[in-house]
């Protein structure tokens, strides 16, 4: 891919079947696609007719989010089966045909996520995302590491969170296999007003990884998943660090739409899709 492309991850029409939603986004206008593997619709089974459906329609499916590991968990059992769940979607995504599956680090110690912790947290993602780099070699695909929020819904009062901070990223991305591994850049995770950075700063720090986007608009507080020019991010300076880092995958829209009434929800993924091509363009 020699440009940036506007795309849409899967899920902004939860009440239909996968094949009822890709058919439904392609007669819209969208040529590109983020299949969501994680929110369970789509049958590990499934791929081959997926890709074929994809195929038949003129659509390129790229990126695929997978299942996200939890090599941090405390409890061995508990880390063995979100690991294998990590494995099977980038399999899946292999066969799917897609370039990079992304995956979100992992915090969850279940009764240690203490202050403390945030060492062993780390060297537990550089351990598994080793082990699952392995897994991705053999399927074909690379791992697109996410950028977490400073919060998640069950943090602790003083924890630290590992992934929030482009640096541990970079870390993470060149000490377990640059070759097949980089960065998805999730511009909502970023709480400007809150965290130091910004998502222009974040663009920059991350340079050559940057290798996948998901890309949704905040009002600097907190993670909403609103359509660009609905919060707070500085959308021009977001697109001139993009070109500034030669960035070239898909500029993926990670939205929710699903409390819009089906009956006008096509008209306002027509406009979001003219929205991101004209962002790509620079003509906003």
């Amino acid at each position: 891919m020699d440009e940036i492309r506007p795309s849409i991850s899967t899920g902004v029409f939860q009440e239909l079947s996968p094949e009822e939603e890709i058919r439904r986004l392609v007669g819209i206008g969208w040529r590109y696609l983020e299949i969501n593997f994680s929110i369970g619709r789509f049958g590990r089974c499934e791929a081959y007719r997926i890709k074929r459906l994809c195929e038949d329609l003129g659509v390129s499916v790229l990126q695929v989010h997978g299942c996200n590991p939890g090599m941090a968990r405390e409890s061995p059992e508990e880390r063995r089966k979100f690991v294998d769940q990590a494995k099977t979607s980038l399999l899946w995504a292999g066969e799917l045909g897609a370039e990079w599956v992304v995956l979100h680090p992992s915090n969850r110690k279940a009764g240690r996520r203490t202050p403390d912790a945030f060492e062993e947290v780390k060297e537990r993602n550089l351990e598994g995302f080793r082990e699952l780099l392995e897994t991705a070699h053999s399927a074909n695909v690379g791992i697109a590491v996410e950028n977490l929020p400073p919060l998640l819904h069950d943090s602790m009062e003083g924890e630290r969170l590992f992934g929030t901070e482009p640096s541990e990223l970079v870390w993470l991305v060149e000490n377990a296999g640059p070759e097949r591994m980089g960065v998805c850049l999730d511009v909502n995770h970023i709480f400007a007003k809150c965290q130091g950075f910004n998502q222009y700063q974040a663009i920059r720090w991350f340079g050559r990884p940057l290798v996948a986007t998901h890309i949704s608009d905040n009002d600097g507080f907190r993670e909403q998943h609103l359509l660009p020019f609905m919060g707070d991010i500085a959308w021009r300076t977001v697109m001139k660090g993009l070109r500034e880092v030669g960035y070239k995958g898909l500029f993926n829209l990670e939205v929710d739409l699903n409390k819009t009434p089906l009956s006008v929800r096509d008209d306002l993924l027509r406009y979001a899709l003219r929205l991101t091509e004209e962002m790509i363009q620079g003509d906003i």
